[in-house]
């Protein structure tokens, strides 16, 4: 069973070795049709990634800012201990 698929492989690398006309004449319609085929789908689908970008335009946005600052730039005394208690006014800083 073996030599009989062996020798048909062999059959077909020998016919393989030279491209038939056929063959040849597909890969030319590919790429005589295909490159240019390519390039049209290109634009349509540029043209289509335009219209959806009109159409979903980014929202603004209209959320009021807020910005928290630090409580040392309001003022000089130091941040109250992690037990509550508060640092004493003459602390080191």
């Amino acid at each position: 069973m073996n030599f009989v698929i062996g020798s048909l492989l062999a059959a077909d690398v020998a016919a393989e070795k030279s491209l038939s006309p056929v063959v040849w004449f597909i890969m030319a319609l590919i790429v005589i049709f295909g490159i240019p085929f390519t390039l049209w789908w290109w634009k349509i689908a540029d043209q289509w990634a335009d219209a959806e970008h009109k159409r979903f335009k980014p929202k603004t946005d209209t959320r009021e800012r807020i910005q928290i600052k630090s409580p040392t730039s309001a003022s000089s005394k130091p941040l109250p201990e992690p037990g509550g208690q508060a640092a004493p006014d003459n602390a080191p800083s």
